[in-house]
């Protein structure tokens, strides 16, 4: 009874003592971690002990587990521990071309890993840069937006619905036909969920142009543009 009692209770000290330590450690991390994010920077920080620190398991997550896949010409950085996940999509070369007589095109830049998808919020700087004239009428406007599916033909040169399901439709005004670069700021407003249990969900950047503002081909240069999509990955069936 005695040794056991010596034992609970250098248990105890140990627990007293260790405590405030492993605390410490993690208050160091945190304070480094929000001087990282004050100063722009990402990468690993270094514990009291001289050890580096990985930032995923101290505190800002890296992640390569249950992450989505890129299209050519779109890099992503992934952050999250593999169920809540923020992924930051950059346009490094992508264009939207719209024929002469068509209206609307669309591009895919990401697919969620296979499962049911929630996304809470989505966060863009819609770079446009439109290298032909469209007819300079008084409706000379086209539109951007970003959804789970691509468009459809819509002379009226408006996308709805699926279309605009992860950033709403937001118009530019290409001032009499001419050619103009637009930046749209835009987010997400509602929370959703998507089932990609059986096909994964992806994600497009869509464009529409009304009928009578078609002049021929039109090309929108997307680069520079960048997503924030925040996520959890809720499951998949078996």
């Amino acid at each position: 009874m005695k040794h056991r009692f010596t034992l609970v209770t250098m248990i105890v000290l140990a627990a007293i003592i260790i405590a405030p330590l492993c605390h410490a450690e993690t208050d160091y991390l945190a304070s480094k971690w929000i001087d990282a994010l004050k100063e722009g920077k990402v990468g690993k920080v270094f514990g009291k002990d001289g050890v580096i620190k990985n930032l995923r398991t101290s505190g800002i997550p890296y992640c390569s587990y249950g992450v989505g896949a890129t299209e050519t010409g779109v890099s992503a950085v992934e952050y999250g521990d593999g169920i809540s996940h923020q992924t930051v999509l950059t346009v490094n070369s992508l264009a939207l071309t719209i024929a002469d007589g068509a209206f609307d095109d669309g591009e895919k830049i990401y697919t969620f890993p296979e499962g049911r998808i929630l996304v809470e919020g989505v966060v863009v700087t819609m770079i446009s840069s439109i290298t032909t004239n469209f007819n300079a009428s008084v409706a000379d406007l086209f539109v951007m937006g970003m959804g789970t599916t691509t468009t459809s033909v819509n002379a009226d040169g408006t996308i709805t619905s699926t279309e605009v399901s992860l950033m709403p439709s937001t118009s530019n005004d290409t001032v009499a036909g001419t050619v103009t670069a637009f930046t749209n700021d835009v987010p997400l407003l509602v929370s959703a969920q998507f089932d990609g249990t059986t096909t994964a969900t992806a994600a497009f950047i869509n464009m529409g142009i009304p009928a009578a503002n078609d002049s021929g081909a039109n090309t929108n240069q997307l680069a520079g543009t960048q997503v924030i999509l925040s996520w959890k990955f809720l499951g998949d069936y078996l």
